[in-house]
C-alpha cells in the first residue's frame, strides 16, 4: 500500500498514529484500517490538508463440514461465500468425495478477499448387496446403516459378530456375504 499526496508541493507532512513523515508518498508497513492525514504546503506557504480512510477487510475463514470419515462416499461443504475453488477443481459450495486424501477449498467473499481451509478425509469401502431381500434384512433386522442404494459399509459388516438367518426370506443372491468376516455361525 502506497499513499501519494501528488506532485508539485513544496513540503509534505503525513500524520499517522505512530509517526509523521515528510515524503510525497507514505508506505505503511502495517495493514489495518486507519485514517491517514496529509498536509501539503505550496511555494507561497499556503497549506492544504486531506484525509484518506483505508479499510482493511479481514480474510474469510471458511470451515469445511462433513467427514473426516465416510463409507463409500460423502459430501464436503463450506459456508456461503461469493465463489469457491476446491482442490478437485470444483467451483461449488459442496463436493462429493469417494477417495481418501486431503481436500481444500479457497473461497472469495464480497470484498474480493480470499481464505483457505483443508481437511483430511478417510473413505472406507462400501459393499454392494444386489438382492433386495438380503439388503432389507441387513438394514431393517440387523440395524446396519445404508450408505447408498443397496450399499452398506464394509467396516460395519466386518465388525458384525452375530448370526445371519436367511431362511424363508426369499433371498436368491448372497453377494456381499463375504464382507461379514466375523460371523459366529
Amino acid at each position: 500500500l502506497t499513499l501519494d499526496a501528488g506532485p508539485g508541493w513544496a513540503s509534505y507532512v503525513w500524520y499517522t498514529w505512530s509517526y509523521s513523515a515528510t515524503d510525497r508518498t507514505l508506505s505503511p508497513n502495517y495493514l489495518s484500517s486507519y485514517t491517514y492525514d496529509v498536509s501539503v504546503t505550496d511555494a507561497n506557504g499556503c497549506i492544504g490538508t486531506a484525509s484518506l480512510s483505508i479499510i482493511v477487510n479481514p480474510n474469510p475463514t471458511p470451515v469445511i463440514s462433513g467427514g473426516p470419515d465416510f463409507c463409500g462416499s460423502g459430501m464436503l461443504t463450506t459456508d456461503t461465500f461469493n465463489s469457491y475453488y476446491w482442490s478437485t477443481g470444483a467451483s461449488t459450495q459442496s463436493i462429493s468425495v469417494n477417495t481418501s486424501g486431503s481436500y481444500s477449498v479457497t473461497v472469495t467473499d464480497t470484498n474480493d478477499c480470499t481464505g483457505t481451509a483443508s481437511q483430511n478425509i478417510i473413505v472406507t469401502p462400501s459393499v454392494y448387496i444386489p438382492d433386495n431381500n438380503f439388503y432389507n434384512y441387513i438394514i431393517n433386522t440387523l440395524g446396519f446403516t445404508s450408505v447408498g442404494p443397496n450399499e452398506i459399509c464394509a467396516a460395519e459388516a466386518a465388525a458384525f459378530t452375530g448370526t445371519i438367518d436367511i431362511t424363508s426370506l426369499g433371498i436368491s443372491d448372497l453377494t456381499g456375504i463375504e464382507a461379514f468376516t466375523a460371523l459366529t455361525r
